[in-house]
């Protein structure tokens, strides 16, 4: 239970040896929370449903999609390979509000986070979030749910 418990690191090799694409998803999900809740706080004290509101945009499946070709280009060949695995995993479960292959590249990059987290790169997750998160554009710090058209390489959500 120990082993369990403890908060040591493992190598980037020990990681995809002991866990799924989805586990990895799953403790993804929660750092990408994490990771989104402290960047839209730091923009400036605002109330916890303004936050929340803002935060829902980055957590949909379409969002994390879009982040997930944005930041392709950007991964190291072990990243993309951990991307790929999660993207191609097979979850139990099925998207409500968006289409499988969104629902699919959401959970690439979920398990990409994981990964990157466990094998103790935080800074690399650091970094790309913030690729991310400037991909995106000031819009929804804002309080926009738009994808600016620099992020999308076209037009933005509500057709600006």
């Amino acid at each position: 239970m120990e082993e369990i418990l403890s908060s040591g690191t493992m190598s980037a090799a020990e990681v995809l040896a002991n866990y799924s694409p989805l586990a990895l998803a799953y403790l993804g999900d929660a750092v990408y929370e994490l990771e989104i809740r402290e960047f839209l706080l730091r923009q400036g004290n605002a109330s916890p449903k303004s936050l929340n509101d803002r935060a829902a945009y980055f957590a949909m499946a379409r969002t994390q999609a879009l982040l997930t070709d944005i930041l392709a280009p950007h991964l190291t060949e072990a990243e993309a390979d951990v991307l790929r695995r999660g993207r191609n995993a097979s979850p139990n479960t099925i998207a409500k509000h968006a289409t499988t292959a969104d629902y699919h590249k959401a959970t690439g990059l979920e398990a990409l986070v994981g990964y990157l987290h466990l094998s103790g790169q935080h800074e690399r997750v650091r970094e790309l979030m913030d690729l991310a998160r400037s991909a995106v554009g000031t819009a929804v710090s804002r309080g926009k749910g738009v994808v600016s058209e620099t992020a999308a390489g076209g037009e933005s959500e509500d057709g600006e």
